[in-house]
């Protein structure tokens, strides 16, 4: 009963120091072994078999591989027992020690070129650069040719007339659509044009090249205490008939 109980730990240990390995295939076990030399390691893959086995050390090979095991044996939880008579389950083992971290692999190569990044933003406009050096005087050109001769000018108006109302308060200004010549001060008439029996006085200002203006009174006939006068009429409207001739 002992020897079966000590059987069992020593399996459930060497179990558990290669529980840690990577697996290599579906469900096969990766480990490193120190190489003979001592001085590096060699990557171990143990496949697994069909049946249900425990890690061993071949002495001869200096190699680990599985165990399977034979009739009468089996493994409940993790703790090898005899079929006919189970052992006592073991106490847990100690942990293995971590194994010796592997040399560091070789550079990657270099990885593909990533494609072009979006266009940043525009920039800000640059300072204002100095200014440059005056050029040399270039050389004169040529005399260019006569230019075609223009239209003949609008000759100067020598009676200008016009037909026109003046505003509610008599008063009307002409502006020449053709002006007489600059300096030039035309004679200007004016009579008035109404079929009323009231008088008209007027006055002209400003006489120029350009136009004049002219200013309509109108007087009318009032009984003041039974002596018949003259009135300043408030709405000297009227047409007029207006002259500038060139003196």
């Amino acid at each position: 009963m002992k020897n079966n109980n000590l059987f069992a730990r020593i399996f459930v240990v060497m179990a558990l120091l290669f529980a840690g390995a990577a697996m290599a295939g579906p469900y096969d076990f990766i480990f490193m072994q120190r190489n003979a030399a001592d001085n590096g390691n060699t990557q171990r893959v143990i496949a697994t078999p069909a049946t249900t086995g425990f890690f061993t050390f071949n002495a001869d090979t200096k190699l680990g591989g599985y165990t399977t095991l034979g009739t009468g044996l089996q493994i409940n939880s993790g703790v090898l027992s005899a079929t006919l008579v189970p052992g006592p389950k073991g106490d847990s083992g100690t942990p293995g020690l971590n194994g010796t971290n592997g040399t560091d692999g070789a550079p990657g190569a270099v990885g593909a070129k990533g494609d072009t990044g979006n266009t940043g933003a525009t920039g800000q406009p640059g300072a204002k650069g100095d200014k440059g050096d005056k050029g040399d005087t270039g050389a004169t050109g040529q005399t260019g040719q006569a230019g075609a001769q223009g239209p003949a000018g609008t000759p100067a108006p020598t009676t200008l007339r016009l037909r026109a109302q003046t505003n509610a308060a008599g008063v009307y200004t002409w502006t020449f659509a053709t002006p007489f010549p600059v300096g030039t001060v035309p004679v200007v008439g004016v009579s008035v044009e109404d079929a009323t029996t009231a008088s008209f006085n007027h006055s002209v200002s400003n006489v120029t090249n350009t136009g004049f203006t002219v200013t309509l009174r109108k007087t009318t006939a009032v009984t003041l205490l039974g002596i018949s006068v003259l009135g300043v009429d408030t709405n000297p409207q009227a047409f007029v008939h207006l002259t500038a001739i060139a003196p």
